[in-house]
């Protein structure tokens, strides 16, 4: 893991609450799904196992952003939460969306991925790997030092 511990976070309006464990990968993504859904340059993220990710309070809706993937958002003021994959057998992960974090300041991205497919005129200023799409190595492999097994 990159984090551990509990994290929670919401939407704009505090309608819809969210909790989770630890967090595998962060990141930047410059996809255009993620531009396009979020109105932003890039999209800042943290994936989380599905397993330890719960709902605490609302109902968020879905919007099925690709063939593949859906997006949490907050009915009542549109805040986009988080990603994940409509089949969990194919990826047990939730991309949590950074910015909806109560303490996004804990999380500090560790990685640009899909960084080909980026606005050319953003730059980003630091030492982070870029991986051209969204295929990257696992955080244990990249030599981050905040990496951690997971105890057995």
């Amino acid at each position: 893991m990159l984090y551990t511990g509990s994290f929670e976070g919401g939407c704009f309006c505090g309608a819809v609450r969210y909790r989770f464990d630890d967090v595998i990968d962060c990141g930047y993504c410059h996809c255009s799904l993620c531009r396009r859904s979020s109105g932003a340059a890039l999209m800042a993220y943290a994936n989380t196992p599905r397993a330890g990710f719960r709902l605490a309070a609302g109902k968020p809706r879905f919007a099925r952003t690709s063939v593949e993937f859906e997006r949490a958002f907050c009915p009542d003021c549109g805040t986009l939460m988080w990603s994940r994959s409509i089949d969990p057998a194919r990826w047990d992960l939730v991309s949590v969306h950074l910015g909806t974090l109560d303490r996004a300041a804990d999380i500090a991205p560790a990685i640009h991925i899909c960084h080909a497919d980026r606005l050319p005129w953003l730059r980003v200023d630091d030492s982070l790997p870029r991986a051209d799409d969204a295929n990257v190595p696992h955080p244990g492999h990249r030599g981050d030092p905040r990496w951690k097994d997971a105890p057995c």
